[in-house]
């Protein structure tokens, strides 16, 4: 990296704030600035972030973001208008999914698919499941079918039957509509996903369409932006796989950027956990509208092949494995019909946002309950001081939502929305660590996100889990994630074959194909990198299975050390082996950019007293009592440093809260290190 442009940019975009952080890769130093989102165009938003932080864009050699512009728009279905071409008799596979139900104890699930009935046109046109046409696709009928429904269209899926096996109809219906519209966007949809099972294949090309041109808009107008303040290169955005791309390939492939912003918060937190001694972490990011969780087991975090985007919207694309849930600082709290307290999943949202924002909002919410209890200071908001809060607007609304209604006090019920969020999210963790067999107890949990830290201490205590990690910049942890990323290409080719069938030259051939685009794609991409490695894999089962076992594989494909590896595998995971043929399904490929990673420095602990970081201490509700706590400024903690709850750790970018009955610690990378002592 040259020294003339020294700093990198990394910028998270959530639902509530923007955080962005500049690091000057000279002296490993970091700035940070957290503002509010701009929905209408989040661009604007990053932008403003940007300069207030006055870096000059001379300096800047890249800017990697996160996003949740694809994320929003298929939640509050607000992307773009489509149209679905499918083979006739199969207009209703995005209805019947997989016949899942919205609740585990409702009798039925009512989805809400991105393209309405009236948008899917039926034609005739058949593959068979070897590959061989069944029924030509006729050009003409096409055309004849189509043109009726395109008033108002902007993209058009193709997803044909068995498309997997032989794209050729889909390839040959994109080439016809691409003719007759070339002003619109034509998704295929074995070019979205080659591989088998038709409700996910389509839907995940439905989501590609639903959010390209909502992307190619907003990454355009990121683009242009950029350029005009004179940065030398085009922005990379981070995808869901954790990896970086670039621009044009994420307005090629929008819907990788679903979840990108927590993908690249579980990559940091993945960091700053081993860095710190603690290969088995569990991430929780808790931001203004949303917890998102994470996995990591022996430094690396739980990986997946899909995202629910949301009811029966499956998206099949590598991911880093996140679950998320409505559970924010801006979720709401209401009394139900039967007079039951319910917070979120609904949320005040950066506008009008809690009722202290004073922007007009009158429901209470997380960050309402947060002030009144004491814990957020008015003086010292999230955010740096973008914001000053009113308290009285808070226990207004808390009394005329929840505190009248239950005949309790203000406080009271300000600790009651508190408690019931922390329970939402502790059974989050609860899901993500035993109910994927382990033991929370030997885990930490790495807690940031501009509300994270708020409730961090309450999540452990009431998991079970014994000690927490407070990163030095909790807030804008994510954006420090994007600074990080690597940048990662993935490629996927279906087989559906016995191993011993297969072609080792043909598969050879695609996996060196493969691997040499995604070089290319690195080397043209624009990011930085310092070496690339590549990652091939094989989901593998036995003949008459329906479950797959993902393998790891040689670069050099060989029947009978591919077959070794996956019964070995075999009996790793069921004991046991039987004697039938191995199939290959799928081959995967991947092909990493590294680049350099940076979590500070390991600073000799020193002698200074807990004490000497106390700027004073003001009244904090806990278990139903209001308690003094000693408040912090978090820059004047050292590592060595130790001290015990109740206590509240300020800084720009969140606050930490330290209950009573809580030891913590400041470790040499300047975490604070959380053990629950009572």
């Amino acid at each position: 990296m040259s020294v003339e442009r020294p700093n990198l940019i990394g910028v998270d975009v959530g639902g509530t704030f923007t955080d962005i952080v500049v690091r000057d890769e000279r002296t490993r130093t970091m700035t940070v600035a957290k503002v509010p989102s701009t929905p209408a165009d989040q661009s604007e938003g990053l932008m403003a972030g940007v300069d207030e932080l006055a870096v000059g864009p001379a300096t800047v050699s890249l800017l990697i973001h996160g996003t949740t512009v694809a994320t929003n728009a298929v939640i509050e279905r607000k992307g773009a208008r489509c149209l679905l071409v499918t083979t006739r008799g199969f207009g209703d596979v995005l209805e019947l999914g997989r016949r899942d139900r919205l609740s585990v104890f409702g009798l039925r699930g009512t989805g809400n698919p991105l393209i309405p009935r009236d948008r899917r046109i039926e034609v005739d046109e058949r593959m068979r499941p070897d590959g061989r046409v069944e029924v030509p696709l006729d050009a003409d009928a096409l055309i004849a079918a189509v043109e009726p429904h395109m008033d108002g269209i902007e993209a058009v899926v193709v997803a044909f039957l068995h498309s997997y096996a032989n794209p050729a109809h889909e390839d040959r219906a994109v080439e016809v509509l691409n003719q007759r519209w070339p002003d619109h966007y034509v998704i295929a949809s074995a070019r979205s996903l080659p591989t088998v099972g038709e409700f996910e294949r389509t839907s995940t090309a439905v989501v590609h369409a639903y959010v390209q041109p909502m992307m190619a808009r907003y990454l355009g107008s990121l683009a242009d932006r950029v350029e005009r303040a004179g940065y030398v290169r085009a922005p990379a955005v981070v995808q869901c796989n954790g990896g970086a791309m670039s621009l044009r390939h994420a307005t090629e492939r929008p819907a990788n950027t679903v979840r990108s912003g927590p993908a690249a918060g579980v990559i940091a937190g993945t960091m700053i956990a081993t860095a710190a001694g603690f290969p088995n972490a569990i991430t929780g990011d808790m931001g203004g509208t949303s917890f998102d969780v994470a996995l990591v087991v022996d430094g690396r975090p739980a990986l997946s092949d899909e995202i629910t985007v949301d009811f029966r919207v499956p998206l099949r694309v590598p991911t880093i494995d996140v679950e998320t849930i409505g559970a924010g600082g801006g979720s709401l709290a209401s009394i139900d019909a039967a007079g039951i307290l319910q917070v979120g999943p609904q949320s005040a949202g950066a506008v009008p946002g809690p009722a202290c924002y004073g922007r007009g909002g009158t429901r209470p919410t997380v960050t309402d309950a947060d002030v009144v209890l004491g814990r957020i200071s008015a003086r010292r908001p999230i955010g740096g001081g973008h914001l000053e809060l009113d308290p009285e607007l808070s226990a207004r609304a808390i009394d005329e939502h929840v505190a009248s209604p239950l005949g309790i006090s203000v406080e009271d019920a300000a600790e009651a929305i508190v408690h019931v969020i922390d329970s939402r999210m502790a059974g989050q963790v609860r899901m993500m660590s035993v109910g994927r067999g382990h033991d929370p107890r030997e885990f930490v949990l790495v807690g940031f996100g501009g509300a994270g830290p708020l409730h961090t201490d309450a999540i452990i205590r009431e998991v079970g889990i014994p000690r927490a990690i407070v990163p030095p910049l909790p807030g804008v942890t994510s954006a420090i994630g994007c600074l990080d990323a690597d940048v990662m290409y993935d490629f996927l080719h279906s087989f559906r074959q016995r191993l011993d069938e297969i072609d080792m030259v043909e598969a050879n051939k695609i996996v060196s194909e493969f691997l040499a685009e995604g070089r290319r794609l690195i080397e043209t991409g624009g990011v930085p990198v310092v070496g690339t490695s590549v990652v091939v894999e094989g989901e593998m089962q036995l003949e008459g299975q329906r479950h797959t076992i993902r393998v790891a594989l040689e670069e050099q494909l060989e029947s009978s050390a591919m077959e070794q590896a996956f019964r070995e595998q075999y009996r790793q995971r069921y004991g046991t082996g039987l004697d039938a043929p191995a199939f290959l399904t799928d081959l995967h490929c991947r092909v990493v950019g590294h680049r350099p990673t940076d979590v500070g420095s390991n600073t000799v602990p020193t002698a200074m007293s807990w004490d000497a970081a106390v700027i004073g201490a003001r009244p904090a509700y806990f278990s139903g009592q209001w308690q003094d706590a000693a408040i912090l400024e978090r820059d004047l903690l050292t590592p060595g440093m130790t001290g015990h709850g109740p206590a509240i750790v300020q800084q720009d970018d969140t606050t930490t809260v330290i209950h009573p009955g809580t030891a913590v610690r400041v470790d040499g990378l300047r975490n604070l290190i959380l053990e629950v002592t009572a």
